[in-house]
């Protein structure tokens, strides 16, 4: 059966066989893209789901909510794997880099946070992770073209990490 909120977020999986869907049901399903069949129902968020994203790799997948926390969930059985609570509000945007290393996430607190993914994977689970690093906008109150360069230069900022991050690897 299908969600009981609206559908707020989607991604297909790398290989193009599974839609994950996030919903003001505070579920996230997983669904054959063959049949349409719902193949698991993932619950954790305690508030709507707003965002999704796969790795690249396909081998996992993370999603942003109402609740200001990102899950990251195993892909090939829906496994929880780690939630992320440092933000302090609602996180409307999550994005993994093209090599599946660093998963960046972006919330209504005016911050960009970036963590390395294998970090977050480690069995030994720490209390509390911390991003390797957090964009914060930090200009105040700005309206219209304001905004949208002040997000063209975090969007920026982040590519740069990313492509250091590349050539360290």
């Amino acid at each position: 059966s299908g969600h009981e909120g609206w559908v707020q977020a989607l991604a297909y999986s790398p290989d193009g066989m599974i839609i994950a869907t996030g919903s003001r049901d505070f579920t996230v399903r997983l669904w054959r893209v063959c049949d349409g069949a719902c193949q698991r129902i993932l619950r954790g968020h305690v508030c709507s789901v707003y965002a999704l994203a796969y790795s690249p790799d396909g081998t996992t997948f993370a999603t942003g909510s109402r609740d200001s926390t990102v899950r990251i969930w195993r892909a090939s059985d829906g496994t929880h794997l780690r939630t992320l609570d440092n933000h302090e509000s609602w996180v409307y945007a999550v994005a993994y880099s093209p090599d599946s290393s660093t998963i960046a996430t972006a919330s209504g607190d005016r911050t960009v946070m970036l963590w390395r993914a294998d970090s977050l994977l480690q069995k030994k689970k720490t209390r509390s992770m911390q991003p390797q690093s957090v964009l914060k906008d930090s200009a105040g109150a700005d309206e219209g073209e304001e905004r949208e360069q002040r997000v063209d230069q975090l969007q920026q900022e982040v590519e740069k990490l990313q492509a250091r991050l590349k050539l360290s690897a």
